[in-house]
């Protein structure tokens, strides 16, 4: 199985931690695909690149990216020159930089245009950075630190401030929600704090306006993650669980608990929010029904504590994907050459219409010109929107038109895009929608 590369199954699941290893999953059988060695130290966090070509572990003083596409067991890049551990990372949606955290007191932004491994930018915090979290909207960075502080970095201005959210209790983890309206951090005493989140839009920094405190759990709180469709938010925690809680009043919903589970250091949710997938120190990952707290599958192999995992279930295939209709209420004829196909339903709803149907200004940003922009519409735009839209997949007209008016109650104009597979993919979260007539 070491032999399989990973390209195969569009959907990306890889783990690691202190065997030294990072595993690739098949996700929904829970063999293992592949086995890459990681001998230079422990693995602190992964990351998969935008263009899921790429996977980045972060360990101790370096940082190494490994091939998705070939068996090539070595690291194809490799960030050396880092002093002590890099605890975070993650990439712009793009795929330009990379941004970096880690145990000496700095932040960093790597450029990704090139192979040369250039450090851009360093913003530097008076404690570890035990945590980074990149906005939506790409252009700010949130730092929790050892300290107890968080530290928002503008990355157009470079300007920052930074706030203490509870005296002598260090920041774990941060998450923001996908539309950039919620912000979670959770911190080495249990608690849990959320904020509201206005502005970051255009020059216009994001504003955090205090929501609520809760105590998460009854000892260090590990990791805080929004769900997709920004209904729900995951916390793992030193106490033996994971615990899902509703955001609309921050209720919990489900606490995931195994035996001997030990310490639950990282989660991930599948793209429907259906599903968690957690890593802990009994040596396994786990894949839960967010509804019913139930273990779905179980993820054995690694012989240490597994700290980390990345996780990408999104179907991209460019060769199928068709924009039906830009429309308000209806999802408009159905290609007769596709009949036989099973699809699968992705809706944007966003209150400019003038960005779902071209945009200059947008364009500049995105370094291309307008012609580029029009032809790369089914590609890379359709990221932006599915990043800057209110996420939820209707499958009736009802639910249409709630997402229409879910957006602070304004309408919405709704993008629809219909995916077609050959062959629906086979994994225990996915539904496909049967198109027979």
């Amino acid at each position: 199985m070491n032999g399989s590369n990973t390209n195969n199954d569009p959907i990306i699941l890889a783990t690691a931690g202190y065997d030294h290893t990072v595993r690739f999953w098949q996700a929904y059988s829970g063999i293992c695909l592949r086995t890459v060695q990681h001998p230079d130290s422990q693995v602190n966090a992964l990351e998969i690149t935008p263009d899921k070509q790429l996977i980045a572990a972060a360990g101790y003083q370096h940082i190494r990216m490994y091939d998705l596409n070939s068996n090539n067991p070595n690291p194809v890049i490799n960030y050396d020159g880092i002093s002590k551990n890099v605890t975070g990372l993650g990439f712009h949606e793009d795929g330009k930089w990379m941004y970096t955290g880690g145990e000496d007191n700095a932040v960093r932004i790597w450029d990704l245009r090139s192979r040369n491994l250039q450090c851009q930018r360093i913003f530097q915090v008076n404690a570890p950075a035990n945590c980074v979290c990149l906005h939506p909207n790409q252009g700010e960075l949130f730092i929790g630190d050892q300290s107890g502080s968080i530290h928002v970095w503008d990355l157009k201005t470079d300007n920052n401030e930074q706030l203490i959210p509870e005296q002598d209790a260090s920041i774990q983890s941060i998450s923001i929600d996908p539309m950039g309206t919620m912000m979670a951090a959770v911190n080495n005493k249990g608690n849990c704090y959320i904020w509201n989140l206005t502005g970051g839009k255009g020059t216009e920094p994001t504003k955090l306006h205090p929501k609520s405190k809760f105590e998460a759990h009854s000892r260090y709180v590990l990791k805080c993650l929004f769900s997709p469709d920004s209904t729900l938010l995951a916390t793992t925690s030193a106490d033996q669980t994971a615990k899902i809680w509703r955001t609309a009043d921050l209720t919990l919903m489900t606490e995931l608990k195994e035996t001997a589970q030990r310490w639950v250091w990282d989660c991930a949710f599948s793209g429907d929010s259906q599903y968690i997938i957690t890593a802990s120190s009994d040596n396994m990952a786990r894949l839960w029904s967010v509804d019913t707290g139930e273990v779905k599958k179980e993820y054995s192999g690694h012989q240490k504590a597994v700290v980390c995992l990345a996780f990408r279930d999104e179907i991209n295939q460019p060769d199928f994907g068709k924009i039906i209709n830009d429309c308000s209420l209806n999802f408009g004829p159905i290609p007769a050459n596709i009949n036989n196909l099973q699809l699968e339903t992705d809706v944007f709803a966003r209150t400019e219409k003038n960005i779902l149907i071209g945009d200059t200004e947008k364009s500049q940003e995105a370094g291309m010109n307008d012609s580029e922009y029009e032809s790369d519409k089914g590609d890379k735009c359709i990221q932006r929107f599915k990043r800057e839209a209110r996420w939820n997949p209707p499958r009736t007209v009802a639910n249409v038109n709630h997402a229409m008016y879910g957006m602070n109650n304004k309408p919405a104009v709704l993008l629809i895009v219909q995916r077609a597979y050959p062959q629906a993919p086979a994994v225990p979260h996915r539904n496909p929608i049967s198109i027979k007539d």
